[in-house]
């Protein structure tokens, strides 16, 4: 599955951004670190998901998106 075809159920909410680290699996490294998912989602839209999990550190909370 594309990221972009998660638009409808992955987003940020009014007041509160979902913020997200996008990690390249095949060259294990991140692309992008604590970036907003609608911003993830414009420029790695086309990606495809292999999985998504949650991370907390340094007390905020990020949706990992491999890709």
């Amino acid at each position: 599955m594309k990221l972009k075809e998660l638009k409808p159920v992955l987003h940020s909410i009014i007041g509160q951004v979902q913020w997200c680290i996008v990690y390249d699996w095949e060259n294990n490294r991140n692309l992008e670190n604590g970036c907003s998912i609608e911003y993830a989602m414009e420029h790695y839209g086309g990606s495809i998901v292999r999985r998504i999990y949650s991370h907390y550190t340094n007390s905020q909370d990020y949706l990992i998106v491999e890709i």
